[in-house]
Order: C-alpha cells, then sequence, then structure tokens
C-alpha cells in the first residue's frame, strides 16, 4: 500500500476462534461491508476497501476487551498478503468511511451507553480538557447527557451550542468537529439527512454556519476552511492539483483564476495568507494524490 494507491486495509488480528467470528469483529465487518478475507495466520479476518485514515486517527486498537486481540487500520507503508480465502458471500471492494464505523461496546461498558466513532479512542484527552475547561459543565450536560433544559428543549440550539463548544477546541476544523460530534449524546439520524438542495446534511450546514460567523486568522483554520468548502485531489498523471466546490460532482484544475478566487474566498473571511503559503498548502500532503488509471481499474466489473 502506497500514497498513490486509493486502498485501504483493517486487520483483526485474533478474531476467529475455533472457526467463529466473535460478535464484536462480526460488527465491524458489517459496518464495512467490503471485500472481506481469512488472514495468513487463519486466526485473523482482513477487510481491504478503498479510503483514507482520517486526521487525529490512530491506527492501532487493542480489542482485548472486546472479544479479539486488535484492529490495525492501514493506507500506505504496508505490504498486505492477500489470501483470496474469501469470508462468506465474496464483497465488492468498496469505499470505507472511517469516521462512521463505530467501535463495539466493551462487555464492561454502560450498556445504555452508545457505541462510540472510531476515531473517538484518540481524543478523550481532548474531550476531558473541555470537561475542565470554565464551559466544562454546559459542555459535559450537552456533550454527555444530551440535555436540551437550557435550549427550550429545542436540540438545533443545542446542536449548535455544542458546535459553537467544540470549535473554538478544534481550531475549526470540521472534519475533527464532525468527528467529535458523532461521539456526542446529542448525536441523531438527522445529522446525515440531506437538508439542503446543494446535497448539504443538517449535520455540515450546522458546522458551516458555525465556521462562517467564525473569522478565521491561522493557518491550522485556513486548511480546515479549505477542507469544509472544498475537495482537492493531486493529479499524478497529470501532474496537476484539482478542485471541486461543495455541492459540485465535477473536477477542474486549480488555475490562476481559481486559485486567486479560492485566496480571495478566505480574506472575505478575514483570513490572512499569501499567495505563495496557499500555494504551499496546495502542493504539499493536505491534498492527496488521486491516480485516475488506478481508480478506472479499481471500477472494472469482476
Amino acid at each position: 500500500m502506497s500514497h498513490e494507491d486509493p486502498f485501504l486495509g483493517l486487520d483483526l488480528d485474533g478474531c476467529l476462534i475455533n472457526g467463529n467470528i466473535c460478535p464484536s469483529a462480526q460488527a465491524i465487518i458489517d459496518q464495512c461491508d467490503s471485500y472481506t478475507e481469512i488472514s495468513p495466520s487463519g486466526e485473523g479476518i482482513r477487510i481491504i476497501g478503498t479510503g483514507k485514515i482520517p486526521v487525529g486517527f490512530d491506527n492501532k486498537y487493542d480489542m482485548t476487551g472486546d472479544g479479539f486481540k486488535a484492529l490495525e487500520i492501514y493506507d500506505k507503508l504496508r505490504y498486505l498478503t492477500i489470501t483470496a480465502d474469501v469470508l462468506g458471500e465474496p464483497r465488492e471492494i468498496k469505499p470505507i468511511d472511517l469516521n462512521r464505523i463505530t467501535l463495539p461496546q466493551s462487555k464492561s461498558a454502560d450498556p445504555g451507553k452508545k457505541s462510540k466513532p472510531l476515531g473517538m479512542a484518540n481524543h478523550e484527552l481532548l474531550l476531558n480538557r473541555i470537561r475542565a475547561d470554565k464551559e466544562g459543565m454546559k459542555f459535559t450536560m450537552l456533550y454527555d447527557h444530551g440535555s436540551l433544559v437550557d435550549y427550550g428543549g429545542d436540540q438545533s440550539r443545542a446542536d449548535m451550542a455544542l458546535v459553537t463548544i467544540l470549535a473554538k477546541w478544534t481550531n475549526f476544523d470540521p472534519v475533527l468537529l464532525d468527528q467529535l460530534f458523532r461521539g456526542s449524546a446529542l448525536i441523531r439520524e438527522k445529522w446525515d439527512k440531506v437538508h439542503h438542495a446543494d446535497g448539504s446534511t443538517y449535520g455540515e450546514m450546522t458546522i458551516q454556519r458555525v465556521l462562517e460567523n467564525r473569522p478565521i486568522f491561522h493557518k491550522n483554520e485556513i486548511e480546515g476552511f479549505l477542507r469544509f468548502h472544498y475537495d482537492f485531489q493531486f493529479n499524478v498523471v497529470l501532474e496537476r492539483v484539482e478542485m471541486r466546490r461543495r455541492g459540485e460532482e465535477q473536477w477542474q484544475i486549480v488555475d490562476d483564476y481559481e486559485f486567486n478566487s479560492i485566496h480571495r474566498h478566505i480574506q472575505n473571511k478575514s483570513g490572512q495568507i499569501g499567495h505563495q503559503a496557499l500555494h504551499g498548502i496546495l502542493q504539499s500532503d493536505f491534498t492527496p494524490k488521486f491516480d485516475p488509471f488506478m481508480e478506472y481499474f479499481t471500477k472494472l466489473p469482476k
């Protein structure tokens, strides 16, 4: 696996016991819903899909409290041995959004608590810092208890209040904001429902409202702003940066006109960044690599 290819691999180590898959591993397999095979050891499972490990995620998780040894995730700098020993009915290689994968609750966990998104395992330190802050009580009531008492029973107001608090602690990174909110007691199906003609979901629009009401000043805030309003990719065949705006499907080259338009968009939000610095962001690992040939062959029918 390399930076250039689109593949993502999940290793579930020690989840096959006497030929049976432990329930917690099966839950992860079902959520990924992509090509799954038995690993070379015969004691684990490997899931192969497409996608990338999001910012803030670890790639190794101790799962000994959940019935198997470990979960490891890779998207680069790794050799994966293919056994072709398919588990169950063959599945196609599909995109895997790790933000949507939830870890099973351990046997000792409170049965009334919701399963947390995968990335939340890495954010507890940050959450504890917020809980200890001067707004900690307000945050705890919203995040841990989903309380609507201070919002007249209006959950949308509570959602906005929680996102506003989280924004200050995440440098207004919309990806991290979304990850954290999904681990809160306020999360509901509405978060992922489309609420705008451009395809934006309720959750995206809630985050966008907070971001639009906040001037951006720092480099990491600018990167978060770019991630929220645009998609970028570096076409390794044509050796160029390409972009598309939120709600658009067509990719286009970032020529001088588009580059200056992006720069102006940032300035309109009080963002201060020079042309050279913006160029440096877009020409770095901020922009994931994309190989159109690999994409073509991946989508060919079996």
